[in-house]
């Protein structure tokens, strides 16, 4: 099959997973999460609501966009850097490179953020202001009885409260897409540097922008905590999810490690040839007939 019809192929996949992706995440699909009771007088449901610290829009331009034009300038710089000196500006080789650093990085980063959203529809986990957007009405809970906290069952919650939107968005706490996304971004970045930035003169460079990346991730996972829009274990779990999306992106769909790979063969090659010839020289040395005297 011709290259280019397998990237176009390529290209559609990524589409049709973004796309997904993005309608989950706006609320497009009409899809509910899964609706969970709650005790009465669970005091980590009881949080005053408010909006996010960090708004969306950050989270996509500095764990998405930049890490992007990131790994497309340092590809161009290699290129110009590389490329033999009488030959001009080969932009096949330039755009298939990018392909299979960057537009893999793009289509990662839509699959944690589509099975972050999968996630929380199915687990339905309450948010910590759940309370403050439900307003239940405890006359028709029967929520207190004789000073003991009731649960209170799906079907009993009576929210008071109108906004749809709202009350959705409190049912889909785990894991913390925000945290998923940065941390994603940062195990697939710093692996992309590490195999890729290699700046001699400049010593300090890639790892000054592996920790800026690294505590910027970490900043954002505890942001939705402070917020109390998220738990602890929301923020793990969102993190744990993109770190997970990243390795197996750059192990099984990128061409990042094809290097280290070819250069680990090469050296178990070296190695089973040397035992084998040791192996030859012990076993000739057996067969020599002693000489007795």
């Amino acid at each position: 099959m011709h290259r280019s019809v397998v990237m176009l192929f390529d290209v559609l996949i990524f589409l049709i997973v973004s796309v997904i992706a993005a309608l989950l995440a706006f609320d497009q699909l009409g899809i509910k999460p899964a609706v969970n009771g709650f005790f009465c007088r669970d005091e980590n449901l009881m949080y005053p609501y408010r909006l996010s610290s960090i708004p969306a829009e950050l989270v996509a331009f500095l764990f998405v966009l930049m890490p992007f034009v990131l790994m497309t300038g340092i590809e161009a710089i290699r290129h110009y850097h590389f490329r033999p000196k009488d030959t001009g500006w080969n932009c096949t080789w330039y755009w298939d490179t990018c392909y299979k650093t960057a537009g893999v990085f793009l289509f990662g980063m839509s699959v944690t953020v589509l099975l972050g959203e999968i996630t929380k529809l199915a687990v339905g986990r309450l948010r910590p202001h759940f309370l403050d957007v439900c307003k239940p009405d405890y006359n028709k809970t029967n929520c207190f009885s004789d000073n003991i906290p009731i649960y209170v069952d799906v079907g009993d919650q009576h929210c008071q409260g109108n906004e749809v939107s709202l009350l959705a968005d409190a049912r889909k706490s785990f894991p913390f897409i925000h945290a998923a996304m940065a941390f994603y971004a940062v195990v697939y970045l710093n692996i992309y540097l590490q195999v890729r930035l290699k700046w001699r003169k400049v010593m300090l460079l890639r790892p000054a922008i592996q920790a800026l990346y690294i505590g910027l991730a970490i900043y954002i996972a505890c942001s939705g905590v402070a917020d109390h829009r998220h738990y602890w274990s929301d923020a793990v779990g969102g993190a744990l999810l993109g770190a997970t999306v990243a390795i197996l992106t750059v192990c099984f769909v990128s061409t990042l490690l094809d290097k280290w790979i070819r250069q680990d063969k090469l050296c178990n090659m070296q190695r089973n040839t040397y035992y084998k010839e040791i192996a030859i020289e012990n076993d000739n040395a057996k067969r020599v007939p002693l000489l007795v005297f």
